[in-house]
């Protein structure tokens, strides 16, 4: 997981963006585990597929990619989200 720096978000109440695409595998594997997490820390989940959306077009070989308040939090795998979460108290 390419992991980012400091994040001018709020963890505690953003919803989680999913950035995936039709037919990416890694997507598909990491679509339970961003579910769970949302569901889980009570955030709504918003599900962006970024075929046809050109201002997502830098995700094109970084997805699966999670997004809170427009920060990229993680992206090519999502298996520590449920415990960077949980460190931040959610």
């Amino acid at each position: 997981m390419k992991w980012r720096g400091a994040l001018s978000i709020n963890i505690r109440t953003d919803p989680l963006e999913f950035i995936t695409r039709d037919g990416c595998h890694l997507c598909d594997e990491a679509a339970a585990t961003v579910r769970r997490v949302a569901a889980l820390s009570g955030r709504t989940l918003l599900i962006t597929d970024i075929d046809g959306r050109p201002d997502l077009v830098r995700f094109t070989h970084r997805v699966p990619v999670v997004r809170v308040g427009g920060s990229v939090i993680a992206e090519e795998t999502v298996r520590f989200l449920p415990t960077w979460l949980a460190a931040l108290g959610r």
